[in-house]
């Protein structure tokens, strides 16, 4: 899948089943304009129990070269699921165009991408 801003719906059920969508309307608040057209991927997981959380978070653990383990914590709940990318390529890319851009023309910019 393209980088890029997508939308992200979960479909829980109460027998513990969550399919994740992400869409490619991200503009749209809540699920109000949902758009079945505009589903670009989809995965399966299942929610978990967790200690209570008040506000919704994501919780990123599990961190390989090529995927990393997000969870969606919110009250009781936990919904992990897994997002592969290829981390070096993607990091390589961002400080290329970094620096296209003025940090390009101070020791700040490329010291930072050395780092």
């Amino acid at each position: 899948m393209k980088a890029g801003t997508y939308g992200l719906f979960m479909v829980i059920e109460v027998d513990g089943a969550v399919e994740i969508l992400l869409c490619s309307n991200s503009q749209s608040w809540g699920a109000y304009f949902f758009d079945e057209n505009k589903v670009v991927a989809r995965a399966n997981s299942s929610w978990q129990e967790h200690p209570f959380t008040k506000y919704l978070e994501f919780e990123f653990n599990d961190f390989t070269e090529t995927s990393v383990y997000c969870a969606l914590n919110w009250e009781e709940k936990s919904i992990p699921f897994e997002i592969e990318v290829d981390i070096n390529k993607t990091v390589v890319e961002q400080l290329r165009n970094d620096l296209r851009g003025t940090a390009r023309f101070s020791y700040v910019g490329p010291l930072e991408a050395a780092e």
